[in-house]
């Protein structure tokens, strides 16, 4: 039975000369080849690039500056590879970025090792699981955006009750302000119909007495 090509040594490095974390080495070699590799590395430029070198591929993913680095049997496809990279990538900024601990994220290395090795479809599998954390991550955001709906209809509703208080008031004092102004005028209409009769009897009162 032909044995599968591995992953065979891992790095992360904040720059040349600073490495966060490594992985063991099943190559003596591979390590030393690595780091000087890692000296040609342009860290300040996100890029993925491909090294062969005496049967083994060097594949490196520079992001955010920071470079991850893993050394591969030849014949393990480099989709594989970048899979490696990418989960190591997203373990480092997800909880290592900050503050990190390099022995936590160096048992997270070797343990992402032997899963690519003891799975032939790993970076199949390394997809669905980001496409599931991705749809995840929608759901969570739907949710977010839908309980913010409900806050904004929430306090709409309360708007919309104080605004039925305040219309409802209004509309009582409109009907005192015309009770109060019909009062007025039917006070106001006696008050000139009793002067028009006072008229009227005063002039009567005249015509009689300057005729006798």
């Amino acid at each position: 039975m032909t044995q599968k090509p591995n992953i065979v040594y891992a790095l992360v490095a904040k720059s040349p000369t600073v490495i966060f974390a490594e992985s063991s080495s099943s190559v003596k070699d591979v390590p030393g080849i690595a780091k000087r590799l890692l000296e040609t590395v342009d860290f300040g430029t996100d890029s993925k690039k491909v090294n062969l070198y005496q049967g083994f591929s060097y594949g490196n993913q520079v992001a955010k500056g920071v470079c991850y680095l893993a050394v591969c049997e030849e014949k393990l496809p480099n989709r594989i590879t970048f899979s490696f990279l990418a989960r190591l990538q997203e373990e480092y900024e997800k909880n290592h970025a900050k503050k990190g601990n390099s022995s936590e994220f160096k048992k997270f290395m070797e343990n992402e090792k032997a899963f690519f090795a003891n799975n032939a479809g790993g970076d199949k599998l390394v997809a669905l699981q980001t496409q599931v954390d991705e749809v995840k991550g929608i759901m969570l955001n739907n949710i977010d955006i839908t309980l913010q709906r409900g806050e904004k209809l929430e306090s709409l509703d309360q708007k919309t009750e104080a605004l039925g208080v305040q219309t409802s008031n209004f509309h009582t004092k409109t009907k005192k302000l015309k009770c109060e102004l019909l009062k007025k005028n039917i006070k106001l209409t006696f008050a000139i119909i009793g002067c028009c009769l006072l008229i009227i009897l005063i002039i009567v009162l005249i015509v009689v007495f300057t005729t006798k």
